[in-house]
């Protein structure tokens, strides 16, 4: 029997936005996921500027997450963020898979497509979206490869 749940967000046509639990019938914790394909804006002759990039990229998507968590609905030290993006493949003339996991406890247990929930991750992944990656310099992000 499937217990899991995951709702799919049209936010941004760039992106592939979703938010989901484990067991929806007693949700402990939920995620949100991003998944896009990156192409760099900028040219660079060291890969290790592109880590720099990217790390600059995932310290921001972690910040965004902690500065906007509820933490009513939240436990905020127990929340997990994941950005995968990986330097080492990235080149000016080819397109990247960048995935964000982010996994949050809840100190009350609401169903993932409670209107609570389904509200509060929805504003917090709009804010990833905006904040952090439209407003980035390094990249522009597409939903597909090509």
């Amino acid at each position: 029997m499937k217990r899991g749940k995951e709702l799919n967000l049209n936010l941004n046509p760039n992106y592939k936005t979703s938010v989901g639990t484990v067991d929806n019938k007693n949700p402990k914790s939920v995620y949100i996921n991003i998944s896009t394909w990156g192409e760099p804006i900028f040219e660079v002759e060291d890969k290790r500027n592109y880590e720099n990039k990217i790390n600059n990229i995932r310290r921001s998507v972690k910040q965004e997450i902690f500065n906007n968590l509820n933490g009513d609905l939240f436990k905020t030290k127990s929340t997990i963020v994941d950005l995968d993006l990986r330097s080492s493949g990235i080149s000016n003339d080819k397109r990247s898979f960048m995935c964000c996991e982010a996994i949050m406890y809840q100190k009350k247990s609401f169903p993932v497509n409670s209107n609570i929930m389904k509200s509060t991750l929805s504003d917090l992944c709009g804010d990833i979206l905006t904040n952090v990656l439209e407003s980035n310099n390094d990249f522009t992000f597409h939903i597909k490869k090509v």
